[in-house]
């Protein structure tokens, strides 16, 4: 997938390389969002999407809690994703970490995207849970 601009406009190219003509910006609307969280000392959960029309998908998965240590994951299935930033931070002084997902898509309608979020936050006793949201986007 790519993006360029000329004299006419800007255009974003996708897996079957016509480039279709953007607006004025980039425009779209937000499709999906839906938050999870839990008291526990970890979370484990889904999120799915059926995409209502082909089109490219901006995919933004957070994730964070309170603890000493944390490992969290995202992955995605249903449909091949370009992933652009994919990283967690980890303020042990304050023991607080986030992970940020972000990537996008081109998908087809009735395309199912499935979102799994894990997190393990280690063993800190006081630990208050986590909580992760999830963002889907789609470009016109």
């Amino acid at each position: 997938m790519s993006f360029y601009e000329d004299e006419n406009g800007k255009y974003v190219v996708g897996a079957d390389s016509v480039p279709k003509k953007l607006g004025n910006g980039m425009q779209g609307e937000v499709v999906y969002t839906n938050t999870a969280t839990t008291a526990k000392r970890g979370i484990s959960t889904s999120f799915s999407y059926t995409c209502e029309a082909l089109g490219v998908y901006l995919i933004i998965v957070s994730t964070g809690g309170r603890t000493a240590s944390a490992n969290a994951s995202v992955s995605i299935s249903g449909a091949t994703v370009t992933v652009i930033s994919n990283g967690t931070s980890n303020n042990a002084s304050e023991h607080i970490f986030t992970t940020l997902h972000v990537s996008f898509c081109e998908a087809q309608k009735d395309t199912k995207i499935t979102i799994s979020v894990y997190s393990d936050n280690g063993s800190w006793a006081n630990d208050t849970g986590v909580g992760a949201r999830v963002c889907i986007y789609k470009f016109s």
